[in-house]
């Protein structure tokens, strides 16, 4: 189940959004049991609150980016290709359901459809940039975390064979390290970027048989 860390966050933001108590209670317990779904291994509620908590590091803490925390990975399905879209569609209904301000809700549902690729669209806020930092940042922790991390995700993808989840993890990889910067902001970078790009080829070396 999500942590506590989780419920009380998606309190105090529910309270300062002046959301009515009563909807925003029934819409935070359907997190907390999607969140804690069989299939998750890594995007669970610790990553949420690992969000929010890079968020505030990077002085990035808004409604629309600690909103999109919330719903980026509402819908995580691991089979499927289109959870970022899932995920956008069921955050403005839910959302518009709080009542919360049209403006801020397409701003949450631009966010969580810019982590389907983690590239930034023409014209992105500094907001989205802070964002995409930050969902990414375990990409940048300390390698025994970052190992952690990979066996997780090779769990969620359990229905897959060793050679198929080889070939489209690396896939994944080099997506990201063949960018000349993986992160958007200054802060991102100087926190994560080095660090992101010695997991990156240590777990690209790894499935390729050269550690």
């Amino acid at each position: 189940m999500a942590g506590e860390q989780f419920v009380e966050a998606w309190k105090r933001l529910s309270v300062e959004l002046g959301c009515e108590p009563t909807t925003a209670e029934a819409i935070g317990v359907e997190l907390v049991e999607r969140h804690a779904e069989a299939q998750r291994h890594y995007h669970c509620a610790e990553h949420i609150e690992a969000v929010l908590r890079h968020l505030s590091a990077l002085d990035a803490a808004t409604p629309a980016t600690e909103l999109a925390a919330f719903f980026h990975d509402v819908i995580y399905d691991p089979t499927a290709p289109d959870n970022e879209e899932q995920s956008a569609l069921l955050a403005v209904e839910h959302l518009t359901t709080l009542g919360l301000r049209t403006e801020l809700i397409a701003e949450v549902a631009a966010i969580i459809r810019a982590t389907a690729g983690h590239l930034l669209p023409g014209g992105a806020s500094p907001a989205m940039a802070a964002f995409l930092d930050a969902d990414l940042s375990i990409l940048g922790a300390d390698p025994e975390v970052y190992a952690s991390y990979a066996v997780a995700i090779r769990r969620e993808y359990a229905h897959m064979s060793d050679d198929d989840f080889r070939n489209g993890r690396a896939q994944v990889l080099r997506h990201f390290a063949d960018r000349d910067e993986l992160y958007f902001t200054p802060a991102g970078q100087a926190r994560w970027e080095a660090a992101a790009r010695q997991n990156l080829r240590a777990e690209l070396d790894q499935i390729s048989g050269n550690s």
